[in-house]
């Protein structure tokens, strides 16, 4: 069977094909106006073959479509056709992750609700190791070593490269002692250091409020260099990716009223010390009202 393409050049393709239908010309005309061969344009929208950097921003220019825009198209195309840092894992390891690993790559802001857990990239490797034990409880040392080493890499790239991240995280994800409580102490700390980062906002969800618009709906909306926007719904058997604009609009309200309703920053991290604190005196499972906080 032959293997799907890319969602890079998936994502090219559909945003080439959407520029040409609002510049209201067709495959035949706009295939002319490039100087390509008579089949070569319906080939790449039919995923048939690639694209280039150089031939994308031809067609774009054809479109009338704005620098930025036409920058970004082909510099993704370009991308499209080389391998990413990824692939040296087996697909047993990436299963259906290998698009996110993908998005996140290209992201330029990547704005997550997470309520049972610590966002993947701001997460120690003990943390990381107990997560995908409890995910994967049939898989192998090995196994789960290599998925520990692919989160641990996705960090380093994200330190190297630097995508803008905003996490909000429900107060009770702080508080399940995942590996243990000293696993969580550990775990808590590393998330007061990181939140020093200039590339990161973090913020919890106090337990004690009656409910928000995302209730049981953890999710990550995906903003691209190229404009695009993802929402990703994790299930177990990989994700769920929105990109429809009413979409996401609608995962871009909950996230404003979100972030309204979490604690500002000061009081987040005062929260995630003392529970850090709990875990370390064994009370890690204790309930504590996010308002009595010093």
């Amino acid at each position: 069977m032959a293997k799907q393409p890319s969602l890079r050049r998936r994502r090219v393709v559909a945003a080439l094909k959407r520029l040409r239908e609002e510049a209201g010309l067709t495959m035949i005309q706009a295939g002319q106006k490039a100087g390509f061969s008579q089949s070569k344009l319906s080939r790449v929208e039919g995923l048939e073959v690639g694209i280039s950097g150089d031939d994308t921003r031809t067609l774009c220019e054809i479109y009338g479509v704005d620098k930025g825009t036409t920058d970004a198209l082909a510099e993704l195309a370009r991308h499209s056709r080389k391998r990413g840092w990824w692939h040296v894992y087996s697909d047993d390891v990436l299963l259906k992750f290998v698009d996110f690993v993908e998005l996140e790559t290209d992201a330029r802001s990547v704005c997550s609700f997470q309520t049972d857990l610590i966002l993947g990239l701001l997460q120690t490797d003990n943390y990381a190791e107990a997560v995908i034990r409890h995910g994967y409880p049939n898989a192998n040392d090995e196994t789960i070593a290599t998925r520990v080493e692919l989160r641990a890499e996705r960090r380093q790239h994200w330190n190297k490269e630097g995508f803008e991240l905003w996490s909000i995280v429900d107060e009770s994800a702080l508080r399940r002692p995942i590996g243990g409580a000293e696993t969580m102490a550990e775990q808590l700390d590393h998330l007061v250091s990181i939140a020093a980062h200039p590339k990161v906002t973090l913020q919890v969800l106090p337990i004690n409020i009656s409910g928000h618009m995302a209730l049981g709906v953890p999710y990550t909306i995906i903003n691209l260099k190229d404009k695009a926007a993802f929402v990703n719904l994790e299930t177990l058997t990989g994700g769920l990716y929105l990109e429809d604009d009413a979409d996401v609009h609608q995962y871009d309200l909950a996230w404003s009223r979100l972030s309204a309703t979490a604690l500002d920053f000061d009081r987040s991290l005062a929260l995630i010390k003392r529970i850090a604190r709990e875990h370390r005196r064994g009370h890690g499972k204790q309930p504590h009202l996010a308002e009595e906080q010093p």
